[in-house]
């Protein structure tokens, strides 16, 4: 057993691109969130320490939390002014009410509006710990880094999965019995020899149309992970950065997505590799030349030891 040391470090995002290797092969568990219209780098410091540290920290994600289902349910219909008098009642605001007025924003064509949501989001975030907690039970649930806690609680989050059944009072954001959370998320893998061309590139659409990407801002912006090249049939190729990010769903299935340039241009341009559950037909697209012959022993595999289809559709 050991524990987590935790900070969030912001600073600015001017030449960040170039140093996102040298941190990834210094840290086992940090990753990055970039704000690209905020212009911040959010880097998530998580070193582990011995298991006497003090420290009883928990990592409970404000949205992974149990929510109040109408305000859930209402951020896609109407705005609630409602604050909850709950800890991290002002967080709760900003996720609930904020998300409201998004829809009505992207409705309206109103990016600015949007940026000024995503800048007073982030903001509750950061100065509410991400949703760290070190106090153990006292009036503020988080007061200051580095929050370091046992293994087990800081890996994960997911407060909901032991929250009281109260007939859907409350729920996970996402809990099929009830209207949540709706949104595209476009998630993609691009090697470390080309990812700085690769934001450098995304900057320049910024500079272009510096409100444009503020939406994304509302759900932790270009969220940044880091995995080892494998010898896994649909493993990684290369040693990578995997970019997550998630954004505005439009209730109607006709309109096109956001951010189908930057999509493209990380699938074909930099040849990224496609999330396996995460992404559309077209993030598939030449998979086969980008796997190479690991592809080949996957399909081999598959048909040795599910000859039956058993596993697969007409889709797959």
């Amino acid at each position: 057993m050991f524990k987590r040391s935790i900070t969030y470090r912001v600073v600015g995002d001017v030449g960040f691109e170039q140093t996102i290797s040298s941190y990834a092969v210094t840290t086992y568990y940090g990753d990055i969130s970039w704000y690209p219209s905020l212009g911040r780098v959010v880097y998530r410091d998580d070193v582990k320490v011995p298991i006497t540290t003090k420290g009883k920290g928990v990592n409970d994600h404000l949205v992974l939390r149990a929510q109040p289902t109408l305000d859930v349910a209402s951020t896609r219909a109407s705005v609630s002014y409602e604050i909850y008098t709950n800890k991290a009642s002002l967080v709760l605001y900003h996720v609930f009410v904020f998300t409201t007025a998004e829809e009505l924003f992207e409705l309206t064509g109103n990016a600015g509006g949007i940026c000024v949501l995503s800048r007073s989001q982030v903001d509750a975030q950061i100065a509410n710990g991400m949703g760290l907690k070190n106090n153990d039970g006292g009036l503020s649930d988080f007061t200051g880094y580095p929050v370091i806690g046992n293994q087990s609680d800081m890996q994960s989050s997911g407060s909901y999965l032991w929250s009281a059944e109260d007939n859907l009072l409350t729920a996970c954001g996402w809990d099929p019995r009830f209207p949540g959370f709706f949104f595209h998320q476009t998630a993609v893998s691009i090697p470390f020899t080309t990812v700085a061309d690769f934001i450098a590139d995304v900057k320049k659409l910024r500079d272009a149309h510096p409100d444009a990407l503020c939406g994304s801002e509302l759900f932790m912006g270009f969220f940044m992970r880091f995995l080892r090249n494998s010898t896994a049939y649909l493993g990684k190729t290369d040693d990578v950065v995997e970019f997550d990010i998630t954004y505005y769903r439009s209730m109607d299935p006709k309109l096109p997505r956001l951010y189908e340039e930057i999509e493209q241009m990380a699938l074909f341009k930099y040849h990224g590799l496609p999330h396996w559950g995460k992404n559309r037909n077209v993030g598939f697209l030449n998979i086969k030349n980008k796997l190479g012959a690991k592809l080949d022993k996957f399909v081999s595999a598959m048909q040795k030891y599910d000859s039956n289809g058993l596993f697969s559709s007409d889709w797959t």
